[in-house]
């Protein structure tokens, strides 16, 4: 009797029928998971190939700023949000993106505590979306709303951009940065991907690994150098925090690194801008002070003035908070706005800033 094709090839079958096993055990175990409401572990802030880093999509959970520990949730598309939350390509009214760093993102904070979350609970007749991610700067806002535009294709009205005292720094980090773009992957491969991490325990678990290695091997990194042959010219000021909060009034340090970092960041705002004028999008600049800069009453600092000249140029709208922060300085504690021994805002902070842009009817 002729022998069958399994017959024929024992150890293939036997290799076929344990990954068969496997993966039946392997997709059983990742929805009972799922089914229990158990989301399955991986790490909120991803490395990503086209923008540099961001958050995961459809991430429930929690992170931590400093000894703080605060509720996590994104939507689809990897913003911060309400956690699943699809987000169509087609918008059904009309569609608001905040854009900018570990200020818009809300660091510390939940997301219905932040500007972007009372903003959403204050208008319901618009959609907005908050896109901002920590450790942000213009040449990310660019590559990330280019990703968000071409490749995902978001329809959008309206995109307003917090700039930040950091990004001329962070812009040296990014400089030699090159996105590559994944939506070149082929359809089959990317479906097998989004089989994956619907359903198999153990490539999300190795995915969770992989991701938090890549993430603190990026910190490591920037931690180790953060344009330390600039930096290393400022012999006054050699910790970079210091050297964020002081380019604008040390002259030295404005010479050596800053003016060229500032020159950065208004060259990929204004590709950010070109972009936006293409695709038909109202585009806004919004900055505001460090509680350093309150302090010394920067209110039209070089910071400041060069953001004004810059939307000015274009004849684009400019939200500035300079002015909201710094001369209520002597009426009102400043302090009550940020998180205790940290920059960024609280729960009031946000308040503040939301409270603008109602009041100003900006949206």
């Amino acid at each position: 009797m002729e022998k069958n094709i399994f017959e024929k090839n024992p150890k293939k079958t036997i290799t076929g029928f344990l990954i068969l096993m496997f993966l039946i055990f392997d997709f059983s175990a990742g929805n009972i998971i799922n089914e229990k409401k158990e989301i399955i572990k991986k790490a909120a802030r991803i490395p990503h190939e086209y923008f540099h880093h961001g958050l995961a999509a459809n991430f429930s959970g929690v992170d931590y700023w400093g000894d703080q520990q605060y509720s996590l949730q994104t939507n689809s598309l990897g913003f911060k949000g309400t956690f699943e939350k699809e987000i169509k390509k087609k918008k059904e009214k009309r569609r608001i993106l905040f854009l900018g760093d570990s200020f818009t993102e809300g660091i510390g904070i939940a997301y219905e505590d932040s500007f972007v979350g009372i903003l959403e609970k204050k208008y319901p007749e618009f959609e907005i979306l908050n896109a901002g991610v920590a450790g942000y700067s213009p040449k990310l806002y660019f590559l990330k709303m280019k990703y968000v535009l071409e490749e995902v294709q978001l329809e959008l009205d309206e995109l307003i951009v917090f700039v930040d005292l950091s990004d001329v720094l962070d812009e040296f980090r990014y400089r030699d940065f090159l996105p590559t773009n994944q939506e070149k992957r082929s359809t089959t491969i990317r479906k097998i991907k989004q089989l994956l991490e619907s359903n198999s325990l153990v490539y999300n678990r190795l995915r969770y690994f992989k991701n938090n290695y890549r993430s603190n091997k990026e910190k490591e990194k920037h931690r180790a150098k953060p344009v330390a042959e600039k930096l290393a010219k400022d012999f006054i000021h050699t910790d970079p925090l210091e050297g964020i909060q002081y380019w604008t009034v040390d002259e030295k340090m404005f010479s050596n690194w800053g003016e060229e970092g500032l020159e950065m960041a208004m060259s990929n705002m204004d590709s950010l801008y070109l972009l936006c004028q293409m695709q038909n999008i109202k585009m806004t600049v919004a900055i505001y002070p460090w509680p350093v800069q309150i302090k010394r009453n920067e209110i039209d600092s070089k910071q400041v003035l060069a953001w004004k000249n810059f939307t000015q140029a274009r004849n684009i709208r400019l939200i500035n908070y300079f002015p909201d922060f710094i001369l209520e300085a002597n009426a009102v504690d400043q302090q009550q706005f940020f998180i205790e021994g940290d920059i960024h805002w609280n729960k009031m902070g946000h308040q503040k800033i939301a409270e603008k842009i109602v009041n100003d009817s900006i949206l």
